[in-house]
């Protein structure tokens, strides 16, 4: 039987009540230690130490499995871009930011493209509800820190990534 590659293209937005020049910075596999109570990462390349163009980092989570990343696309305070490939998977993500009057947009948009079978039913599972549940928790959790510099507390977090 011939492998198929399956494609699904998913976006969100959200609003965080600071502005692009507080936002930026934090997209960064260093930086959202300070924001994600559950973030952990392994920087593998990165000459500043910080997200940049090129910079390479691993993670791994169970209902992901291990993944490497790579930035893409590094325009300060305006897009980041991240490749990762793991799970049967490549995944594309692009942050674009948008200034508003006392705020900023937050336009998250995900191509998801199945290399192998369990790729392939990932990708079928995920639907837009699931990943706006996800991203828009991951806004929550960007904007309580902007907001307060206190990231959210571990349990209250989980509890947005599961209901919302």
């Amino acid at each position: 039987m011939t492998f198929v590659s399956h494609r699904k293209h998913l976006m969100t937005e959200f609003r965080v009540e600071a502005g692009p020049g507080a936002v930026f910075p934090l997209l960064c596999p260093v930086r959202e230690y300070d924001w994600i109570p559950f973030w952990k990462c392994k920087l593998l390349y990165s000459v500043s130490g910080l997200a940049e163009k090129d910079c390479v980092f691993r993670t791994f989570f169970l209902h992901r499995g291990r993944e490497l990343w790579t930035c893409y696309l590094h325009e300060p305070d305006e897009r980041i871009g991240y490749l990762r490939l793991g799970g049967g998977r490549v995944s594309r993500l692009e942050v674009t930011l948008r200034p508003e009057r006392n705020h900023t947009s937050v336009s998250w948009v995900t191509t998801l493209t199945g290399i192998t079978r369990r790729g392939n039913r990932f990708i079928e599972k995920m639907d837009q509800e699931e990943y706006e549940r996800e991203i828009k928790a991951l806004g929550a959790m960007l904007d309580r820190y902007v907001t307060t510099g206190a990231s959210m507390p571990k349990g209250e977090a989980r509890h947005l990534f599961k209901h919302g």
